[in-house]
C-alpha cells in the first residue's frame, strides 16, 4: 500500500510502549519516521550528512528461545535448504517461514497464527501449506516446539527492548547518534564496529 510518511521535527523521537498493563510486556521503542519506511528508503538516510548502515539481529526471537534451552543458533533457521512448497521460490519460502514462525510465537493456536500470517503477508498460502512449513520448522528445531503457539512473543519483545535500551544508552554515553527499528539499528557508517560490539554486550547482558 502506498502511503505518505511525514519527515519533520515531530517524528524524530521515540517512546517506549508497554502492553496489557504490565511493565514486562512489549516495551519497544516507537515513534520515529524511519520506522514507517522500508529498508530501501532507510538506506538513504544521512545523519549529519554521513551515510548510515543498518545492522540487525538474525532470527532474534527464535535465538533467544533456543538460548533458554541451551542451544546456540549457528544458521538461518528460516532457510530449509530446499523448497517444500513447489510454487514458491527459495526467497518467497524463507519470507513465508519467517513471518509464520514469528506469528506462531505470538499466537496461542494454529488458526490464530495462520490468520495473523494472512493479515500480514502478500504470499498467499493454504492452511495445509502453512502447516507443512510450520511442521518442517519444528522438525528442524524440535526444542522450540513447546515455545511456539505459546503467546511468548510479547515477553520476547520486552527482552529485545531491554537489549535496544542498553545499545541506545551506550551510544548516547559516547555522544553518538543511533536510530532503532526494534531489533535493527541505523548508525553512521564509521560506527558499525562499535554497534556490533554493543549488540554483543547487550545480548550477553540480557539473554546470557
Amino acid at each position: 500500500d502506498k502511503k505518505r510518511v511525514a519527515i519533520n521535527q515531530s517524528k524524530k523521537s521515540v517512546r517506549r510502549v508497554f502492553s496489557r498493563g504490565k511493565w514486562k510486556y512489549n516495551g519497544r521503542f516507537y515513534g520515529g519516521f524511519w520506522q514507517s519506511i522500508n529498508e530501501d528508503y532507510r538506506a538513504n538516510i544521512r545523519i549529519d550528512d554521513v551515510p548510515v548502515v543498518e545492522v540487525d539481529y538474525k532470527s532474534l526471537h527464535p535465538a533467544i528461545l533456543a538460548a533458554a534451552k541451551g542451544v546456540e543458533f549457528n544458521k538461518d533457521c528460516y532457510d530449509f535448504g530446499e523448497v517444500i512448497i513447489p510454487r514458491l521460490t527459495t526467497s518467497e519460502q524463507r519470507a513465508a517461514v519467517k513471518l509464520l514462525v514469528l506469528t506462531a510465537i505470538n499466537a496461542s493456536e494454529r488458526d490464530q497464527a495462520f490468520q495473523a500470517y494472512r493479515d500480514s503477508s502478500d504470499i498467499t498460502l493454504k492452511n495445509v501449506e502453512l502447516s507443512k512449513l510450520l511442521d518442517t520448522f519444528i522438525g528442524n528445531n524440535p526444542y522450540l516446539q513447546s515455545e511456539l503457539l505459546s503467546d511468548k512473543g510479547i515477553e520476547l519483545m520486552y527482552m529485545d527492548s531491554q537489549i535496544t535500551e542498553i545499545i541506545i544508552q551506550n551510544f548516547l554515553n559516547a555522544d553518538k547518534p543511533i536510530l532503532s527499528v526494534h531489533d535493527s539499528y541505523l548508525v553512521q557508517e564509521q560506527d558499525v564496529d562499535l554497534l556490533l560490539k554493543q549488540m554483543k554486550l547487550a545480548t550477553d547482558k540480557v539473554v546470557g
